[in-house]
């Protein structure tokens, strides 16, 4: 009845018999017969190919947010799309309002810390989307992976997971600002920390970090948990919703203080709301801590006790590309999505602890912010030696962003420069001396390198491994 009424409400031209029979789609490549597409951009050309294709795969109706002058009677021109669009969505598959959210949110760390929530909380009943969870999104979609995807996504995952009570969110500063959440209300609220990125979308650092604490409002988040340091501290000044804080001070709701270092795992003393438990935990890598404490808190504030972290906490380990280390290489070729110039620096840094002399192969994103990349050309310095190649070059000649990063890097001397990506990483394994360790970074998990259009397989652990057992 309810739903009857809000589509006689806003002259919706089916019922909701109808509405129950086909699926929505947020864009015309996941149009199937009869669906209803919602489909808006900023491209005037580009949205009037969308309605086009939507209407070629037979949609019933395309909703659009503006006249596109298109005579046809399934185009629909709505002023309220936005509202129409969420309504709709949570009419049709209304289950995530009965689900419970956790977003984790900044620069680096996002994915690692969703990982381990997941681990941590046993995983039965708890579901994590995000950057490293393509086959769960492609039962849902076409469209290219977000950090952050769509509403409409989350809410067809939700109502295809029956037998999941809990959802875990990387929540992007992308999807805050162009509201790509919808009306999802999050229990606990997390904040890794904030690094020098996406400013070829936000225009400083400040803008960049506005966009964080929007996650951190009433009416979005319960509850926060905040990474201490420059911006957490920041953050914690000027929320308004009851939140803890990790880190090593006393004041930290959470901490973790290592006694002994391995180079895949870390022993020592767990401080969590009054409470110390000794643990080995079996992860490593850069803010491997921090990540696991976020993590830690998230099913601290769940169960009230630390009972299932002490439970699953073995069972702990990186998400893939995330200092992921090659089989049979002994852990002298790691990959790590590290892309900004903090964690290519806290990357290198870590490594030094266990290997005599560090390699890295990486190069920058095109179609980005530019001025990151004599950045990271100066975080690079701190190797001792430096291979410089492609990333995802997009429309960009890669040799030009390869000059970009040479501008930061102090020591050229120890720089090569292979700007075919495969041939980079051959190099570097084929040139190995026993005492090196090869950081393959930038790309982590990724599988397709994006180059004028394209995209390409190409997945940095899967050719390294390939180089390597073509050694044997």
């Amino acid at each position: 009845m309810i739903m009857n009424d809000y589509l006689k409400k806003n002259n919706m031209p089916f019922n909701s018999d109808f509405l129950e029979e086909v699926n929505i789609a947020g864009s015309s490549v996941d149009v199937q017969n009869n669906d209803i597409a919602f489909i808006s951009s900023k491209d005037d050309e580009r949205t009037r190919k969308y309605i086009k294709d939507s209407i070629d795969r037979n949609a019933s109706y395309v909703f659009v947010d503006c006249d596109f002058g298109i005579d046809n009677p399934k185009v629909i021109t709505l002023n309220n799309f936005d509202e129409v669009y969420r309504e709709i969505v949570s009419l049709r598959y209304p289950a995530y309002k009965n689900k419970s959210f956790h977003a984790v949110t900044g620069t680096n760390g996002k994915t690692t810390v969703a990982s381990y929530i997941k681990t941590l909380m046993g995983g039965e009943t708890v579901e994590f989307i995000g950057t490293t969870q393509a086959k769960l999104l492609d039962e849902v979609t076409h469209m290219p992976g977000l950090t952050t995807p769509e509403f409409i996504d989350i809410a067809r995952i939700a109502s295809k997971a029956d037998s999941k009570e809990r959802f875990i969110l990387e929540v992007s500063s992308h999807s805050l600002v162009k509201e790509r959440l919808g009306d999802i209300f999050f229990d606990v609220a997390s904040f890794t920390n904030l690094s020098n990125d996406h400013l070829d979308f936000h225009k400083d650092l400040e803008d960049y970090f506005n966009a964080k604490c929007l996650l951190f409002e009433k009416s979005k988040s319960k509850f926060g948990v905040i990474t201490s340091g420059f911006w957490g501290d920041k953050l914690m000044e000027r929320i308004d919703i009851d939140y803890v804080s990790v880190g090593f001070t006393k004041e930290d709701f959470a901490s973790f203080y290592p006694t002994k270092w391995e180079p895949h795992s870390i022993e020592g003393n767990l401080f969590i709301d009054g409470k110390k438990e000794k643990l080995i935990l079996p992860i490593y890598g850069a803010g491997a801590i921090e990540n696991f404490l976020v993590a830690c808190v998230n099913v601290y504030l769940v169960e009230n006790s630390t009972d299932m972290i002490l439970e699953n906490v073995k069972n702990l380990k990186n998400p893939k590309g995330r200092y992921q280390p090659l089989p049979k290489s002994e852990g002298s070729i790691i990959i790590d999505y590290a892309h900004t110039p903090e964690a290519l620096i806290s990357t290198i840094e870590f490594t030094k602890r266990f290997h005599k002399e560090v390699v890295v192969v990486f190069g920058c994103g095109g179609d980005r912010d530019p001025t990151k990349r004599e950045l990271m050309g100066r975080a690079a310095s701190e190797a001792d030696k430096i291979i410089l190649t492609s990333d995802n070059p997009r429309n960009e000649d890669p040799q030009e962003i390869i000059n970009d990063i040479l501008k930061g890097i102090i020591n050229k001397k120890d720089v090569e420069i292979v700007v075919d990506r495969s041939e980079a990483i051959a190099k570097a394994i084929n040139e190995n001396q026993s005492e090196e360790v090869i950081l393959i970074l930038g790309r982590g998990h990724e599988s397709h390198q994006e180059i004028k259009g394209q995209f390409i397989d190409f997945d940095d652990y899967k050719v390294a491994l390939s180089v390597l057992e073509n050694l044997k």
